[in-house]
């Protein structure tokens, strides 16, 4: 025999935790960032990550060179 009244229960109870773990940690993520000065840092690490290094180097020649 089920009984409905505890699924439903659990359901509800499931939805609230998902809902308040997704909004702490946009909050604690959001007041950690934004809060101090570490938004300066994050975005300028971030940068420098997705730059390339050396864009003065030029590319090499194939290894083997092909004799026809």
């Amino acid at each position: 025999m089920n009984n409905f009244r505890f699924q439903r229960a659990e359901k509800v109870t499931r939805r609230k935790a998902i809902i308040f773990t997704i909004v702490f940690h946009a909050l604690l993520f959001g007041g950690i960032t934004f809060g101090a000065d570490i938004a300066d840092i994050i975005t300028t690490t971030v940068k420098e990550y997705f730059q390339p290094k050396n864009l003065n180097v030029k590319k090499k020649g194939p290894l083997a060179k092909n004799k026809k």
